[in-house]
């Protein structure tokens, strides 16, 4: 049993740096733990018998399926992870913010007046980063870079880029990001307190990782496939965007009903009318990244001939 203990605590140690995620699977392994060894059929009774959602089930398993595949390469035994029971996914479809809701969280940020808060509340928005990837940034050295960096995602994923919109930066500049990551953890928790003081009316849940949802959900919408977001967000699997996030989002799901209680003919046009907006939106990003190379060129320019003029002046 001592000698399991050690085995698992090891395993956590080396895979899980971030305390919160770390905890999680800790959970999950110590109610394997009683076992004292890795026996499939033993660890299916158990999660069988568990009083929780098939979703947090499945999340436990997860961590539990990766300790099993990492023992088996350390002690090279097979074991059949597969045998590992699964569980019906009963997670609630996510909820997004539509233009009114987005508007009182705007107030709300207002009238906290805590403009640090603010800031990060409106990159996490913009950048749709996990909260883990956003403290990996350098923030102090970014302006360094032209306000944007190139990081590895978390979850084993791809490297994605971040940035500082130029909406954003006037606001970075004053207040940088000070912040830590549990200290921003405990602000979204007061905030949504606040907001739902402000509203009483107000049932949706806010956290950071809500605004990742909101912005792969408006990605989607506005008509970006699956792949092309898997760029902007890192994702290491396509399969996580459309199961986890696109499929569960309760305004597509929404959307879809809507479209499908059109006359065909409306339905027909609502989907050409995105094709349209899609193509537009695809070539406003491509002007505007012509006239950010235009600019580039001509701040090179004029530095370029200021230098000539120093050095004019110095021959004379």
């Amino acid at each position: 049993m001592k000698n399991f203990e050690e085995k698992i605590n090891i395993f956590l140690n080396t895979n899980y740096k971030n305390r919160i995620t770390r905890n999680s699977a800790k959970t999950a392994l110590n109610r394997i733990l009683i076992i004292g060894e890795i026996n499939i059929d033993k660890i299916n009774k158990i999660y069988n018998l568990l009083n929780l959602s098939g979703s947090s089930k499945n999340t436990e398993l997860a961590y539990i399926r990766k300790f099993i595949n990492t023992m088996s390469k350390i002690e090279n035994k097979f074991y059949d992870t597969s045998k590992l029971i699964s569980f019906e996914n009963d997670t609630k479809p996510k909820q997004i913010f539509n233009s009114l809701e987005l508007s009182k969280i705007e107030n709300a940020l207002e009238k906290w007046n805590n403009p640090e808060f603010k800031l990060i509340f409106n990159l996490l928005k913009y950048n749709g980063c996990r909260l883990g990837e956003f403290f990996a940034v350098d923030w102090d050295n970014i302006d360094k870079t032209n306000y944007e960096v190139q990081i590895k995602a978390k979850k084993h994923g791809r490297y994605r880029t971040i940035i500082v919109p130029v909406e954003l930066r006037s606001d970075f500049i004053k207040f940088g990001i000070q912040y830590g990551y549990n200290t921003v953890q405990n602000l979204f928790k007061k905030f949504s307190i606040f907001l739902k003081n402000l509203y009483p009316d107000w049932t949706k849940p806010l956290t950071a990782h809500v605004l990742r949802a909101q912005l792969i959900t408006n990605m989607h919408m506005c008509g970006l496939s699956a792949d092309k977001i898997q760029v902007a967000t890192g994702h290491v699997e396509i399969s996580t965007i459309t199961n986890h996030y696109i499929k569960t989002s309760s305004t597509y799901q929404k959307q879809l009903l809507e479209l499908g209680n059109m006359d065909s003919i409306n339905s027909l046009e609502v989907n050409k009318l995105k094709e349209i907006i899609m193509l537009q939106n695809q070539e406003i990003l491509r002007l505007k990244e012509r006239l950010n190379l235009e600019n580039e060129e001509q701040t090179k320019n004029a530095n370029l001939n200021g230098s000539k003029n120093e050095f004019k002046g110095v021959v004379a």
